[in-house]
């Protein structure tokens, strides 16, 4: 009798457990009606990437060269056309004469990769020029995002403690990737920094969501009225409470929405 007891508990404890767990899918599917909210608000749409050189040149020996004068070092300003390194072909004829190579643009040298007297393969790296009168973002946003960023609205980096203005230069929307522009007169970044920020849309008329419901996600499966049911993208936000959302939904003051969407279902 003690036995059948234990077996009873048993089966008794793995269907509360069944239970629980059913319990748990059910809300993690579970629908909520939620309030829309229809304003004219502030919009940021967070960004983050590396900023690099807006323009950068790597030189490339031309063929297999011994590399027999290094006038350069790296991080040092040169100008459009001054010499930086002679070259001389190797398993050649020895009449050749050395090749030299100049700068192609005005900048700085961003890093020197061989050595004086190294032998260097074909179409190797020798060094690369940069400019760094500017310096260039390239950031992957939301498909909803991409629906209100445009070309020269105003952008806010962060790295470290510094702030970074710039502005939006281009938007391809094929990508998904926008491109940001920063002048670096008062940073003076002299290599590649990782940041984050903003693209300041400023003020938008739409609809917007508490933020909290598109914790971990940058899509939600919502309804509205009938059983059809459609696709809202997370677009930017308005401080840390709310979520501008596309598609545009006039006329709309409330939805369902389905938590933590599983886009394939």
């Amino acid at each position: 009798m003690r036995n059948l007891a234990l077996i009873f508990l048993v089966i008794a404890a793995l269907a509360a457990c069944r239970n629980k767990q059913n319990l748990s899918d059910a809300s993690r599917t579970h629908w909520v009606t939620v309030k829309v909210r229809t304003d004219t608000l502030r919009v940021h749409i967070p960004i983050e990437g590396k900023l690099t050189a807006w323009k950068k040149v790597d030189l490339l020996s031309p063929m297999q060269v011994k590399l027999i004068a290094l006038l350069v070092e790296k991080g040092e300003a040169v100008r459009q056309g001054d010499l930086l390194m002679s070259l001389w072909p190797v398993g050649q004829n020895s009449n050749y004469s050395p090749l030299n190579l100049y700068s192609p643009l005005k900048g700085n040298v961003g890093a020197v990769y061989f050595h004086l007297n190294d032998t260097v393969p074909p179409q190797k790296v020798l060094m690369t020029i940069e400019n760094r009168d500017n310096l260039i973002l390239k950031s992957t946003v939301s498909f909803g995002a991409l629906f209100f960023i445009q070309r020269n609205q105003n952008v806010v980096l962060h790295f470290g403690e510094k702030k970074i203005k710039g502005a939006v230069l281009d938007v391809d929307k094929k990508s998904g990737q926008i491109t940001v522009i920063v002048p670096n007169g008062k940073s003076r970044l002299s290599r590649d920094v990782y940041v984050y920020g903003y693209v300041d849309v400023g003020k938008v008329a739409g609809s917007f969501l508490p933020a909290r419901l598109f914790a971990g996600t940058d899509s939600l499966k919502a309804r509205s009225g009938t059983n059809a049911m459609f696709t809202l993208f997370k677009a930017g936000r308005v401080g840390d409470s709310l979520v501008i959302f596309y598609p545009l939904l006039p006329n709309i003051q409330e939805l369902q929405v389905k938590k933590n969407l599983d886009i394939s279902k």
